[in-house]
């Protein structure tokens, strides 16, 4: 059996005073203007425009097995999508998880935090903001299971169950420990298996 370690998220870092907050709004209008580039991926973060970066080989290989496997053993039983527009609020924060799990009883737009049943980040240069930053704002919007696997090594850190928008340490999982998403007890995903 795997060890499980619990780590304390890092320290919320203090908002600056005197910056400007962007809505999702904002970036519509920007890309709309050409201030932004049309072909380029945002989030919106704590009011900050967050460039996305390119994707790399293991992070698209890690991505195409974690979604191929939640089609097999989801079916239709919920929407799966892949790099979705997440407003976690209506005209506030979003981000483009690699992945997001919700109830068919939604449209991809009015999905929040509270309603995603798994999100996941497949994180190889972004380790640090997917389980920093990203991890303390789905915090505060109740996302209650979100993953961040290592696309190089292959451990996953995941969050679950915030109180009071914080969530618990985190909890780290070897490649070979089999992960049962919270709201979804017919997955087990087992990292290990991207390899073959």
């Amino acid at each position: 059996m795997a060890d499980t370690t619990l780590r304390e998220a890092p320290p919320e870092a203090e908002p600056a005073e005197d910056r400007v907050r962007f809505r999702a709004s904002d970036v519509r209008r920007m890309l709309d203007a050409g201030i932004l580039d049309d072909e380029g991926r945002y989030e919106v973060i704590d009011g900050e425009i967050i460039a996305m970066m390119a994707h790399n080989p293991p992070h698209m290989r890690v991505k195409r097995w974690i979604l191929d496997q939640l089609f097999r053993q989801l079916g239709n039983a919920c929407w799966i999508d892949s790099e979705p527009s997440f407003y976690i609020e209506p005209d506030g924060d979003y981000t483009l998880p690699d992945l997001i799990v919700y109830p068919r009883a939604l449209e991809a737009h009015l999905v929040r935090g509270i309603d995603a049943l798994l999100v996941v980040e497949v994180a190889d240069k972004t380790l640090k903001k997917d389980r920093g930053r990203k991890a303390r704002l789905y915090a505060r919007h109740g996302v209650r299971d979100y993953w961040v696997v290592n696309a190089q090594t292959l451990a996953t850190y995941r969050y679950a169950n915030p109180v009071d928008g914080r969530y618990p340490p985190e909890t780290e999982h070897a490649p070979d420990e089999a992960l049962i998403p919270a709201l979804l007890p017919q997955v087990s995903l087992r990292m290990r298996d991207v390899e073959e």
